[in-house]
C-alpha cells in the first residue's frame, strides 16, 4: 500500500525536464549563478530580484537546444547575447544591487 501512495505522490508532482534552462552568462558566486548550470523546472525564485535588476540574467538562461549558439554568439562584438553578457558583469561589479 505504501508503494502505491509513493507512486501516487510522484505522478503528482513530475519534474517538466522540458523546462530546463543553462545560464551561459559569467560566473557570479556571490549570487550563487555559475556559467554552464542547469536549472530544471526554470531559474529558481531566489534569482527573481536579481532579474528584476538585471533582465540580462534571464536572457542568458536558455534552453538545451539553443545552448551551442548562444555560447557562440557570446564571443561575437555586436550580438544581443555579447551585450547581455556584458550588461551582466557591470551589474556584478556593482555588487548585484
Amino acid at each position: 500500500m505504501a508503494k502505491n501512495q509513493k507512486q501516487e505522490g510522484e505522478q503528482k508532482n513530475p519534474v517538466d525536464l522540458t523546462n530546463t534552462l543553462i545560464y551561459c552568462g559569467p560566473n557570479l558566486p556571490k549570487m550563487g549563478l555559475m556559467h554552464a548550470t542547469s536549472y530544471i523546472g526554470g531559474l529558481p525564485k531566489q534569482f527573481e530580484p536579481h532579474i528584476e535588476k538585471c533582465p540580462a540574467i534571464q536572457l542568458l538562461s536558455v534552453p538545451t537546444e539553443s545552448l551551442a549558439n548562444t555560447l557562440s554568439a557570446i564571443r561575437i562584438q555586436g550580438t544581443a547575447q555579447h551585450t547581455w553578457n556584458e550588461e551582466i558583469k557591470s551589474y556584478a561589479k556593482g555588487g548585484g544591487e
